[in-house]
């Protein structure tokens, strides 16, 4: 007859190729993250170069701002259009809406004011110059849906 075959694997212990295998993923991930590290100095360069670019552009954009803001010129000759500093312009057009006279932009409704109550204590007749609407007149009911 055959020999019995033993599949109980408890009494088995770790040997040489399991050893390997751990080593050999030890070793792959270590390889891994070497080359992301050497992939990464490459980029510090790329922002060094960009921030150092960004620099000059924010430099430059802040002369040509205190240019506009701070110095006369001639913008259109054909059409007579000045540049003046930031400043005078400002003090300039608060001159001239000191001498506006304000007025309302739409036409202010005066309201009128409520009523009083009479001496007996009941409330004075409304104005009969203004009719209640139904929104308003507390003795209709709102309309339902």
């Amino acid at each position: 007859m055959s020999s019995p075959v033993s599949t109980d694997l408890s009494d088995k212990k770790p040997g040489l190729a399991t050893a390997a295998l751990a080593l050999l993923v030890f070793l792959s991930a270590g390889a891994i993250v070497l080359i992301f590290l050497a992939l990464g100095r490459g980029e510090a360069k790329y922002d060094a170069e960009r921030a150092t670019k960004r620099i000059e552009n924010l430099a430059k954009l802040r002369e040509t701002n205190a240019k506009i803001v701070n110095e006369y010129a001639l913008l259109d000759k054909e059409k007579g259009i000045y540049q003046i500093p930031l400043s005078q312009a400002v003090a300039l057009t608060a001159q001239d809406l000191a001498k506006i006279e304000p007025k309302a932009a739409y036409p202010v409704a005066t309201p009128i004011p409520p009523a009083a109550p009479a001496a007996d204590g009941t409330a004075a007749p409304a104005d009969p110059s203004v009719a209640p609407t139904p929104a308003t007149d507390p003795a209709t009911p709102a309309a339902t849906p």
